[in-house]
């Protein structure tokens, strides 16, 4: 069986919202703070820009300024969600009972 190689891409050149980042915050004015799984960086924005990433129906609020990548959530233990494998190098954020609710739900409608 052959395997095709992916080509080594740079996420701090080219930034792949659905693929590379896991979660990212809003922070000051047009600044974004994106999350994947091997980088944290942050990027200035246009506010028309910021608006699309909002709207993003992969993206969902989880916090008042946090909004995670629905296609990349792997499981829920209580109020944490996580990324990938369960572990202590495992990304993760923790969430209310009522926003898990509403994720788990929105996870479901994009399958």
């Amino acid at each position: 069986m052959v395997q095709a190689v992916m080509p080594d891409r740079n996420p701090y050149e080219e930034l792949a919202l659905e693929h590379d980042v896991l979660f990212f915050k809003l922070g000051g004015p047009e600044l974004v703070c994106f999350h994947g799984r091997n980088f944290n960086m942050k990027r200035r924005m246009s506010s028309d820009r910021i608006a699309l990433l909002r709207s993003d129906p992969n993206f969902c609020l989880v916090a008042p300024d946090t909004y995670v990548n629905l296609r990349k959530v792997s499981e829920f233990d209580g109020d944490v969600l996580y990324f990938g494998e369960k572990g202590p190098e495992a990304k993760r954020l923790p969430v209310s009972r009522w926003r898990r609710n509403a994720i788990r739900e929105k996870i479901a409608n994009l399958k």
